[in-house]
């Protein structure tokens, strides 16, 4: 064998090793932590680290710290399959992550306009299952609390097809299925299953869709539970400049389907409204009966100004 053929060959093992450390050694994960902590930005570090870069692996006592927010993560599992690499899939079997604590600082955010990214995948990614748990995100002023978020979905090129997106918290639950673009303003088809118990002793239930794009999309509503409602909206320019604009209509609501302690009276309502994040204003007709005033009928026009105040611009009793 000639002298280059040996030196060839020689880097070549050498190159081999040191892959095969990397990813097939509990010392070649830890290294490659290491190397990730010192390219990303902030400060990211962990306790302990076990398994393996092709997994499984684990890592305990996680933090990253970064621009004021800060992120402690009890623990998280990673198994995927590296041999699907070869076919070009990037397979996620699980990914569990548990007892995660956002906080945000009260640092003043940069007022620089917010884009999505073009996302194009250079490989397919399968996930099977994403899943956190006990999720708390400490705001100022302000703590929200998320018992669960679970994931299962496939990504080609700038297509994600969500399969399952489930968010469950302590007073609602969410199911999210669809697709979504990652490009050319985001189209999307969603459809959405939810539920609330934000009242008490009695739930709140509803479905709907959401289509189209971040310039415009339309979505279509249904409160099934307790009483039955239905909103036809369009919401329009989602990251910039948000308006929209409504139609609710909903026939013999009664009052005692809500609350069987309220008195006997029974509704029906036809409204249209239309806004943006700093103004309202709702117009229509509700018909109705009181067991006192038995059948009403009322026009009204209202509207909702920048600093809340709540003009009345119409409100006729027949």
């Amino acid at each position: 064998m000639k002298t280059w053929q040996i030196v060839t060959v020689s880097f070549l093992l050498i190159i081999a090793s040191l892959v095969t450390w990397v990813v097939a050694t509990e010392t070649g994960l830890r290294w490659g932590f290491q190397q990730v902590s010192n390219i990303i930005p902030g400060q990211l570090q962990t306790e302990t680290i076990s398994g393996k870069l092709i997994g499984p692996l684990k890592l305990d006592n996680i933090s990253y710290e970064n621009d004021g927010t800060l992120v402690k993560i009890d623990n998280l599992s990673l198994s995927w399959r590296p041999s699907k690499l070869l076919g070009g899939d990037f397979n996620i079997t699980k990914l569990a992550v548990n007892d995660i604590n956002v906080t945000f600082s009260t640092k003043e955010t940069d007022d620089q306009p917010f884009t999505l990214p073009e996302i194009n995948l250079p490989l397919t990614v399968t996930i099977e299952q994403i899943r956190l748990s006990d999720i708390s995100i400490n705001q100022p002023e302000q703590l929200v609390r998320i018992n669960s978020v679970v994931l299962k979905a496939t990504g080609e090129d700038d297509e994600l097809t969500i399969k399952q997106f489930i968010i469950e918290a302590p007073q609602y639950s969410a199911k999210i299925s669809g697709t979504v673009q990652t490009s050319d303003n985001y189209p999307h088809k969603l459809a959405i299953d939810w539920k609330s118990s934000v009242l008490e002793n009695k739930s709140l239930e509803g479905t709907g869709t959401l289509e189209g794009t971040i310039v415009k999309t339309q979505f279509q509503h249904h409160l099934n539970k307790p009483v039955r409602v239905v909103v036809n909206a369009n919401l329009k320019n989602l990251i910039e400049e948000f308006n929209w604009d409504a139609k609710v209509s909903a026939d013999n609501i009664a009052a005692q389907q809500i609350n069987p302690d309220f008195p006997d009276a029974s509704a029906s309502i036809a409204l249209q409204a239309f806004g943006d994040l700093s103004s309202a204003e709702i117009k229509g007709v509700v018909k109705g009966y009181y067991e006192d005033l038995k059948n009403i009928h009322a026009n009204l026009d209202i509207t909702r100004e920048e600093t809340n105040r709540i003009n009345i611009h119409q409100l006729q009793l027949n």
